[in-house]
């Protein structure tokens, strides 16, 4: 969790920064901006980073190649629900982070600045959902960490419901308080996912199974938000909630 809590705290800076700057300078300095601090973290990384040396000397088990990989998993029929979970609640998650700023805007007439910095209040709280809901998960319910997705996913489906039924004259306290719920379940939920996953695979191939649900997370990024804004242009932001919230 205390790992996982880097993602939503590099959005939530960004979220309260780029706004800002696209307004004042450009969009062109914001995109400058994001590619200087690309760089700037992966030098630090480069600089800083060192190999930890626990498990040295230690016989270590030959991965199964990729094909086999496939096999295995797809043969263990009880981590594809883990997986599937994963995909909606992730097809959620970046669905909201792509389209809630233009949503924000047009639907309750906000500006991009007041957007960003509401979206962040998510992102800040997620650091302590990524880090809280693993935190309760450990201490009691420790064998039950597929219980806690699907409780996870109904909230985030009420959520998407709450988001797509909010008239136009909301307070902006009101959905302050659902960003916070949003944050904490709709961002906070990955450990979860990530300990299920590991914990459910083989022994043998535990890096190379969660890099295979991260693939099948990416593709679900790369097809969804997409879609989700076709439904817009082609109904209304109502009907692609309700599409979202049924994924």
């Amino acid at each position: 969790g205390i790992r996982q809590a880097g993602l939503p705290l590099g959005t939530a800076v960004a979220a309260m920064t780029l706004p800002v700057l696209a307004s004042q300078k450009g969009w062109q300095s914001a995109i400058l901006l994001q590619g200087l601090v690309g760089m700037a973290g992966g030098l630090a990384f480069l600089l800083f980073y060192r190999r930890s040396d626990n498990g040295a000397g230690q016989a270590a088990t030959a991965p199964p190649n990729p094909i086999q990989l496939i096999r295995e998993v797809s043969a263990y029929k009880a981590l594809w629900p883990v997986m599937l979970a994963g995909v909606a609640m992730v097809t959620f998650q970046y669905t909201f982070a792509t389209h809630i700023l233009t949503y924000l805007t047009q639907r309750f007439g906000m500006s991009v600045v007041t957007a960003g910095l509401l979206y962040s209040v998510s992102q800040w709280v997620g650091i302590a959902g990524r880090i809280g809901l693993a935190w309760i998960s450990d201490h009691f319910w420790p064998n039950r960490r597929m219980r806690s997705l699907a409780v996870t996913m109904l909230i985030c489906i009420a959520l998407t419901g709450c988001i797509a039924a909010l008239p136009a004259s909301t307070p902006n306290w009101i959905l302050a308080v659902l960003f916070i719920v949003v944050g904490i379940f709709g961002v906070g939920w990955y450990p979860l996912y990530l300990l299920q996953v590991a914990e459910m695979a083989p022994k043998a191939a535990v890096a190379s199974t969660i890099s295979f649900s991260m693939t099948l997370n990416m593709v679900a990024i790369s097809i969804v938000p997409p879609l989700f804004g076709f439904i817009v242009d082609s109904s209304s932001y109502l009907w692609a909630w309700m599409a979202l919230a049924v994924s």
